[in-house]
């Protein structure tokens, strides 16, 4: 599973392939070891979506979105059903979006990091 600030942390170990006369083997004895952490540039949909929380859904004047705080500065945009871009803002990782000046309808949430991080979901506004 993704963790919640989308950093993993692995430790390595240096190995080098070794060759005899009986066969090869790996030469676990190099004594190096060391940490390798990365961030994730893409994921599954479902890992994605298990981080992202907006709601209530369906909503009525104000969504709340919920993302990773170590996904930094992100880029929310929200389009209608036909695609057409309804509005575009810059989003912390807990924010509050009106949506009082949405007619009912569907409308779609992408919400990007600028590194690869994007996120597509659904959200139905009622009146």
């Amino acid at each position: 599973a993704l963790p919640p600030d989308g950093h993993l942390t692995y430790m390595v170990r240096a190995l080098k392939l070794e060759h005899s006369g009986s066969g090869s083997y790996w030469n676990l004895s190099l004594g190096v070891m060391d940490t390798i952490s990365f961030s994730f540039v893409s994921a599954t949909a479902s890992a994605l979506e298990t981080l992202v929380r907006i709601y209530p859904n369906p909503a009525s004047s104000v969504a709340t979105i919920e993302c990773p705080p170590a996904w930094g500065k992100l880029t929310l945009r929200v389009s209608d059903a036909n695609g057409r871009l309804c509005f575009q803002r810059e989003i912390r990782h807990l924010d509050h979006i009106d949506l009082g000046g949405l007619p009912t309808g569907i409308y779609f949430f992408e919400i990007n990091n600028g590194r690869g991080v994007s996120l597509r979901k659904q959200v139905m506004v009622e009146r």
